[in-house]
C-alpha cells in the first residue's frame, strides 16, 4: 500500500476510549484514554483496537511530514511509543485534539487554517519535549552560542542580507567557529536553516485569507527575500510546487 501510494503523513492519535495496540520500526505499545502517539504513514505499521465494554475511539490528526520541523531520525525514535497526557505540554495537545474534534462543525475555513499551524507548533512542542527529556541538551559554551544565535536568526529573519558572515560578526567569532556549533547542535546549516525559517513563514502566509490581497513577490519580500525569482525556485523546492500554484490548491 505505501509503494502504491504513500501520503507522506505523521499520524498524531489520542486516545479517547478502549484499548489500542501500535507496532513500528521493532518498538509497540499498548496505548491507553489518555495517552497520545505518534506513527509514520511512510514505514510498515501494524495497529489494532478493541472495546470491551464501549467503543473504542481515537482522535487521529494527518500531518504532511514536510510541516514538522524536526528531522525524521528524531521523530522516529517517538514513533510507537506511548507519550502520557495526563499534565504538562502532552496534556495542552490532548485537550486542543479533544476541543477541535468536538467541535469542528464550530470553525470556518479561515478558522482551519490558523488552527492547523497551531497544530503544527503544539506537536513540534510536544516531540521536542520527550526527545529531550531522553537526551537532555549539552549545556556547554557552544550549546549556549548557539541558543542566542537562533534567538538572532529569528529576530533578523527579515533582514535581506542575514547570512553566516553577519551572525558571526554580530557574536563576535569567526565564521568556522559558528559553522562548528551548527554541526555539533543543528541538524542543517546555518544558511538552510535561515532560508527554511524563511519559507515556513512565507508558506503559512501565502495560505492566510487576511493577506490575500498581498502578491506572492509581496510575500516574498515581507519573509526576507528580495529577488521574487530566487524566492519561487527555493518554495518550489521544499514545497514540491510554485507558490502561486500553493496558495491556488490551498
Amino acid at each position: 500500500m505505501i509503494r502504491r501510494c504513500d501520503p507522506e503523513y505523521y499520524q498524531v492519535g489520542l486516545i479517547r476510549s478502549g484499548r489500542h495496540g501500535i507496532d513500528q520500526d521493532h518498538a509497540s505499545a499498548v496505548l491507553r484514554p489518555g495517552n497520545l502517539v505518534v506513527y509514520d504513514s511512510s514505514r510498515p505499521f501494524e495497529a489494532v483496537s478493541t472495546g470491551n465494554v464501549s467503543p473504542s475511539e481515537s482522535v487521529v490528526l494527518h500531518l504532511p511530514q514536510r510541516l514538522l520541523p524536526l528531522p525524521a531520525r528524531q521523530v522516529h525514535r517517538c514513533c510507537a511509543r506511548p507519550i502520557p497526557a495526563a499534565g504538562g505540554i502532552g496534556q495542552l495537545l490532548a485537550q486542543f485534539l479533544g476541543t477541535v474534534a468536538d467541535n469542528h462543525d464550530r470553525y470556518t475555513a479561515r478558522d482551519a487554517i490558523r488552527l492547523g499551524n497551531i497544530a503544527v507548533d503544539l506537536i513540534t512542542a510536544v516531540l521536542a519535549h520527550h526527545l529531550e527529556i531522553d537526551r537532555p541538551p549539552l549545556h556547554s559554551p557552544t550549546h549556549t552560542y548557539y541558543l542566542r544565535i537562533v534567538s538572532y536568526i529569528e529576530r533578523h529573519l527579515l533582514r535581506p542580507d542575514l547570512n553566516p558572515a553577519v551572525i558571526a560578526a554580530a557574536h563576535g567569532i569567526s565564521l568556522r567557529y559558528l559553522h562548528r556549533i551548527f554541526q555539533q547542535h543543528h541538524h542543517t546549516s546555518v544558511g538552510a536553516d535561515i532560508r527554511t525559517r524563511r519559507l515556513e513563514r512565507a508558506r503559512r502566509e501565502l495560505i492566510d485569507p487576511c493577506l490575500g490581497h498581498l502578491s506572492v513577490a509581496a510575500i516574498a519580500a515581507r519573509s526576507g527575500f528580495d529577488r521574487p525569482a530566487d524566492f519561487t525556485r527555493a518554495f518550489r523546492r521544499h514545497v514540491g510546487m510554485s507558490p502561486r500554484d500553493y496558495r491556488t490548491r490551498a
